[in-house]
């Protein structure tokens, strides 16, 4: 039998502990894209950042789709998905659509809930605004996506 709020069943999967800035900042730091960052400049990432929930079979992002934001997955997973193809999933201490943060480009993939989640959103208007006020934090994402394409093409050589 599931708990009732004024008559409402409530969904016990979506009580979780709050999420204060402290274990925003946390969620922040985990994340690769952040490598480096400091949490000074993760205070300032989290000061643009807003909390989403996600129930099961939310569409979180559409391929071919315009994106300009990005999420940080607190709690929860998701399946990544390109046409008909999953390309695998992602949980907590994961993102999905980081790129959009630096271009305009569509959405390469669709990203579903595969259960209920909790996710911190960042716009990229937000984050690009940002960017000239800190930065450090500009010089820390392009030595860390100059190391991610070097991995790429080193897996691609082989």
């Amino acid at each position: 039998m599931q708990p009732k709020l004024a008559g409402y069943a409530v969904d016990p999967s979506l009580r979780k502990r709050a999420l204060n800035q402290s274990a925003r900042i946390e969620a922040l730091g985990g994340v690769a894209f952040f490598d480096g960052v400091s949490k000074r400049n993760l205070i300032r990432i989290d000061q643009i950042a807003k909390v989403r929930n996600a129930r099961e079979g939310d569409v979180l992002m559409t391929e071919g789709e315009p994106g300009d934001e990005m999420m940080v997955i607190i709690d929860g997973r998701a399946a990544v998905r390109r046409g008909e193809h999953e390309l695998g999933m992602c949980s907590a201490g994961q993102c999905v659509g980081e790129m959009a943060l630096l271009d305009h480009e569509p959405r390469s993939a669709t990203v579903v809930a595969l259960e209920p989640m909790r996710l911190l959103v960042i716009s990229g208007s937000a984050f690009r605004r940002l960017l000239p006020k800190v930065p450090r934090l500009t010089e820390t994402l392009l030595s860390t996506l100059s190391t991610r394409l070097r991995e790429a093409n080193a897996a691609a050589e082989y």
